[in-house]
């Protein structure tokens, strides 16, 4: 590519320009395009890649940044996330709120599946 055309590219494209992020947009433009478009258009289009990343990383409500996820407002580290156990376990439940026993000779009971979610981690810096 001409300095011109990559020129031109940057200045249309309007995401970061850092050298990775650059390489990752530039990356996603199909090679048919390269010759084709100008460069003010390739800047255009990964501009377009680069908003619907952000869009599906925001539509996903969590972030990975380094070992740590950023959710709900909150930076965990992938190694607490990792330490979750999950147990589950089988419950019955009478059907109607008003029957007292678990096992009633006529079957009115609904099987539940109850998972509990544990976190026993402890970060030490």
């Amino acid at each position: 590519m001409n300095a011109l055309k990559e020129k031109n590219m940057l200045a249309a494209y309007d995401g970061f320009t850092g050298s990775r992020t650059l390489e990752a947009m530039m990356n996603q433009v199909p090679d048919e395009l390269w010759d084709r478009l100008t460069g003010r258009e390739l800047g255009l289009v990964m501009s377009a890649i680069n908003a619907a990343y952000h869009k599906g990383k925001a539509d996903a409500g969590a972030e990975v940044v380094d070992d740590c996820v950023w959710v709900a407002g909150k930076l965990i580290p992938l190694a607490a996330i990792e330490a979750i156990t999950i147990e589950e376990t089988v419950e019955h439940r009478p059907r109607k709120p008003h029957h007292i026993d678990p096992n009633p000779p006529d079957g009115s009971t609904e099987q539940w599946i109850a998972k509990r979610y544990k976190l026993d981690y402890v970060e030490q810096y």
